[in-house]
């Protein structure tokens, strides 16, 4: 008993001390499970570093590592769970990689959230701080424990991967056996396999935003038009193929050659060797040339980089031959637009000179022509226009042209119409232009001016209400004498003059004050010719009595029974008589003048024969052709229309045409009369073969008392004027056609008489 006391005593004590060895025994294992598993965990690392800095696909490695984790930590699942803060949102979670172990519970595989947003909110403020979530799930909050639980999970550890020094989420490990997970030993192993994806993922960032940089930089290198050439202060070591092509290269010719060998012209090679030793960063421009030759124009842009540990020069090269070619066209385009806008000026102006010269044509009287300039200029010129003249003596002016855009204002220009005699215009540009004679160009008037150019307190007001801000007096000079001022003002408008409305001035100053002493000239002309035919009708009334009986006279004389020895008598009566016949006629030929003149030509047209009315006129003519030795001749169809005619008077023309033709034409010449009917009237030529009329002396040739010669007595200038005359008061229109040496023809029209 005691033996087997003794026995049961033993066994008592002996249990303890076994207890305490299996617990040693266990925690042995424990140890070694977490330092196995531990040095599993950091060989996976060592696998992942060697993955990841190698140049191995993301995806696989990614996956090939977790794989590699979850079986070192003897996982059911682990995940890489990225956790982004959203402002509106909250913590938003989205599960990148995933791994499940094949003897993980089929629940644990199921795609549902392990854990609610709120929770994660938590775990991401944890993860953030560089904190662990690890252990059993009985020591995490319950909603967090409960759902865990669905999937089985028993044990878990959240380690925070951090890109960058930010929180980026979490590599999770799930147990779904062990519910004590993992050491401490063993969650710092995890925490390395956490900081290695970290780093992991901060260099996919970095080698994917490096690559897409460089993807970027090679596909806009290779699409841009421009070129780009890294050198090293003009030796190239790249280019893109953009450059290449810009200059008609095989990429591989370009590098290795220096820049200078682009840049033909010397300047422009001293341009770049002072830029690229300046280190200059902005544009300019040189001439280039392309290996075919042809020469290009450039755009350069450089600036200094590093490239490959030293320090270059990065240009980037844009062909601007096009620009520069529409630059070219567009410069030359304004020119065009310019000179054509100039020329349209210059035409305008040209069509206003010659309107100008028109209206001032208008009238030869002194006081109209004056009057009518102000308005040539009023609007196109000028917002108001004024006339001064010198009052004959030099006493004075007087305003003899005025005109306003606006009516009111012209009136009161109208009020002050003249200047005071004795008032010296000191500071008025119309005094200076007086004065000296030379025109006055003010573009802009300063207010000081305006009120030292007034001469009363009157003039001042008038000079404040129409408000002048620019100015241009020019002379009006009339044989060599400063005779008036011609002053164009603008001020409503806000027009300022220049030089060009300055000679357009002075040129319209020029035309008016030629026609003002055109008129001059023809009131001098008028008044001369009114006394001359004043005189010619004393004379002609005197004289025509006194040739009556002188020509009376003669002829009873020669008419009475000649005594046997008046033979030289006689012979001198017959002079008596024939002078005084052309003394008569010259008398009718002035008679007949003033009757052209005066309007009072009387004809008695009649429906007559042309032909017969020409031909006795030839007959009568004839006699002093032959004593001339000229052939005269007729030209006429057989059958004519009848002309509405005074025979007398056409005989009339004929005789001082024939007359003429014969007086001029050499002996052994012909001349022709021609008659020919048209639609509504007959004509009729008188054609010579004499000497021609020269080309200056045609327009005067139908005038009054006008002869080519001055010292011809053939004549007193009257045949042709009355000639014409004749014709025109028959309705019908006569002119000469002639040249020197070639002969002449005088045409002249008369109308058909009425069936």
């Amino acid at each position: 008993m005691q033996a087997g006391s003794q026995e049961h005593h033993n066994d008592d004590a002996a249990a303890p001390s076994h207890q305490l060895g299996k617990s040693r025994e266990l925690h042995l294992r424990a140890l070694e499970r977490a330092l196995r598993r531990r040095g599993a965990i950091l060989a996976a690392v060592g696998f992942a570093a060697e993955r990841f800095l190698g140049a191995h696909d993301w995806e696989v490695s990614i996956r090939d590592v977790l794989d590699r984790l979850g079986n070192a930590a003897e996982a059911s699942r682990v995940d890489l769970l990225e956790l982004r803060r959203d402002p509106e949102k909250g913590v938003q979670a989205e599960l990148r990689y995933e791994w499940m172990s094949p003897t993980a519970p089929a629940i644990a595989a199921v795609k549902r959230p392990l854990v609610s947003d709120a929770d994660l909110t938590r775990w991401r403020d944890v993860l953030a701080r560089g904190e662990s979530i690890h252990g059993s799930t009985r020591s995490l909050p319950a909603s967090e424990r409960d759902a865990l639980a669905l999937h089985e999970i028993r044990a878990l550890a959240a380690l925070p991967v951090c890109e960058s020094d930010q929180c980026w989420g979490a590599l999770r490990f799930f147990h779904c056996v062990d519910e004590e997970g993992w050491s401490g030993l063993e969650v710092e192993a995890l925490r390395v396999a956490a900081d290695a994806l970290g780093a992991a993922l901060s260099r996919r960032r970095a080698d994917e935003a490096l690559h897409r940089s460089e993807e970027r930089f090679r596909q806009l290198s290779a699409l841009t038009t421009e070129g780009i050439i890294i050198h090293n202060y003009g030796a190239i070591e790249d280019a893109n193929p953009s450059l290449a092509r810009m200059f008609g290269y095989e990429l591989s010719d370009v590098v290795g050659r220096s820049v200078l060998d682009f840049v033909p012209e010397p300047g422009d090679r001293e341009l770049v060797m002072r830029n690229m030793l300046a280190d200059y960063e902005k544009p300019y421009e040189i001439v280039a040339v392309r290996q075919d030759g042809s020469r290009m124009a450039i755009e350069v842009i450089g600036h200094s980089t590093v490239y490959q540990g030293r320090s270059v020069r990065v240009a980037t090269v844009r062909d601007i031959t096009e620009r520069k070619e529409m630059e070219a066209r567009a410069h030359q385009l304004l020119r065009e637009q310019a000179a054509r806008a100039a020329a349209e000026v210059a035409e305008q102006r040209a069509a206003f000179l010659a309107e100008a010269s028109r209206v001032l044509g208008t009238s030869f009287d002194y006081h109209t022509t004056l009057e009518q300039l102000p308005r040539l200029a009023v609007p196109s010129l000028a917002d108001y226009c004024i006339v001064d003249m010198v009052v004959e003596g030099g006493e004075g002016y007087v305003r003899v042209g005025v005109a306003h855009r606006d009516p009111e204002k012209e009136q009161l220009l109208r009020e002050e119409m003249n200047f005071a005699p004795g008032v010296a215009l000191t500071k008025h540009p119309v005094g200076s232009v007086l004065r000296k004679g030379k025109s006055v160009l003010m573009s802009d008037i300063p207010d000081d001016l305006i009120r030292a150019s007034a001469t009363s307190p009157a003039h001042l007001d008038l000079l404040i209400k129409v408000a002048p801000r620019s100015l241009i007096s020019v002379p009006l000079t009339t044989a060599g004498k400063v005779a008036g001022v011609l002053s164009l003002v603008s001020s409503e408008s806000h027009r300022r003059y220049d030089s060009d409305d300055l000679a357009l001035a002075e040129e319209l100053a020029r035309r008016a004050a030629l026609a003002v002493e055109n008129a001059r000239l023809f009131e001098e002309a008028q008044r001369a010719t009114k006394s001359r035919d004043e005189i010619l009708a004393v004379v002609v009334h005197d004289l025509r009595n006194p040739l009556n009986t002188i020509s009376m006279s003669c002829s009873l004389l020669l008419d009475s029974p000649p005594p046997e020895s008046a033979g030289q008598p006689r012979k001198a009566l017959q002079i008596i008589r024939r002078a005084s016949d052309r003394m008569n006629r010259l008398v009718q030929d002035l008679l007949d003048v003033q009757r052209v003149e005066g309007g009072r030509m009387a004809i008695d047209p009649r429906p007559e024969s042309l032909g017969a009315t020409v031909r006795d006129a030839l007959e009568l003519l004839r006699p002093l052709a032959d004593a001339n030795g000229l052939e005269l001749a007729l030209d006429a169809p057989d059958e004519l229309p009848r002309a509405m005619v005074d025979s007398v008077r056409i005989q009339q023309v004929l005789s001082n045409l024939v007359g003429n033709a014969i007086k001029f034409t050499p002996r052994g010449g012909r001349i022709t009369v021609r008659l020919q009917a048209t639609e509504s009237q007959l004509e009729v030529a008188v054609i010579d073969t004499g000497p021609g009329i020269p080309a200056n002396v045609l327009p005067h040739i139908f005038g009054r008392f006008w002869q080519a010669d001055r010292h011809d007595t053939r004549g007193i200038g009257l045949g042709l004027a009355i000639a014409k005359g004749l014709v025109e008061a028959h309705g019908g229109h006569i002119w000469v056609e002639s040249r020197v040496n070639e002969g002449s023809t005088f045409y002249f029209t008369v109308p058909r008489a009425k069936d």
